[in-house]
């Protein structure tokens, strides 16, 4: 991954779609310090587990038909992307930062970027399309460029 330069006191959104971690960086570019600010997570089992695996019918009069399943999966991971972003905007509102590195899965980030509103959007500085959530913090410095503070 390149390296970024997160200068000091912007803000990193490491998200994928059951979970966020929002970070700031209280190094500089050289050195990260990144810090927890919030986390956010939704309990979002699979599809399977969330209802039956049979398709639905509908009767229309004589008729019947096959409806689609529904991914509920699909919906509670872009419904949580949402939450991530109206909880941005806030931050935003409460003018908490400037400056904004958003690090997510693929899917999520694509959903994000649909729910930023325009000042949220204004203020992001660079996209990077990785899972990296699931990392500790120290590593998730290391990947995004810069050496963490504890070593």
């Amino acid at each position: 991954m390149e390296n970024l330069r997160i200068p000091y006191g912007a803000f990193v959104l490491v998200c994928d779609g059951a979970k966020a971690l929002l970070l700031h960086n209280a190094g500089d570019a050289e050195l990260l310090n990144l810090q927890v600010e919030k986390v956010m997570e939704q309990d979002n089992p699979k599809t399977s587990e969330q209802m039956s695996d049979h398709e639905g019918r509908a009767v229309y009069g004589t008729h019947r038909s096959h409806t689609e399943k529904t991914d509920i999966h699909d919906m509670n991971e872009q419904r949580f992307a949402r939450s991530v972003a109206e909880m941005l905007s806030g931050y935003v509102s409460d003018a908490r930062f400037e400056r904004l590195f958003v690090v997510a899965a693929p899917r999520t980030l694509a959903v994000l970027r649909k729910e930023f509103g325009p000042q949220v959007a204004g203020r992001i500085v660079a996209e990077i399309d990785k899972d990296l959530v699931k990392h500790p913090v120290p590593e998730i410095e290391r990947l995004l460029g810069g050496n963490s503070a504890g070593t």
